[in-house]
């Protein structure tokens, strides 16, 4: 039987441009597939759906990320160099499980 998790890889330029991470059904984030637990997989449809969320939500926070930074760059105060948030693609990704 097949499920699926998350694949979210960083496509922002700068130093974390295209690492993979995975994601399951309870938000925890790893780079290794090994721990990844398979209880905690989606089906199909729900992933798509996980997804499309999450990344609507990225692209929302990335957007006003940038607008503050600009707004505070107009007002002349000092802003760090690194963003909180990068823009990020999320992709349904299948794994096998064992019954």
């Amino acid at each position: 039987m097949t499920k699926y998790i998350i694949k979210l890889t960083i496509t922002e330029e700068g130093e974390h441009n295209g690492k993979v991470y995975f994601m399951d059904k309870q938000g925890y984030i790893c780079n290794n597939l090994d721990y990844i637990w398979q209880e905690d997989a989606y089906t199909l449809t729900a992933c798509k759906a996980a997804c499309t969320r999450y990344e609507k939500k990225n692209t929302a926070e990335v957007f006003f990320e940038r607008r503050e930074r600009a707004r505070r760059i107009a007002e002349g105060k000092t802003d760090s160099r690194y963003p909180i948030y990068e823009m990020t693609t999320y992709t349904p990704y299948a794994i096998e499980t064992v019954n």
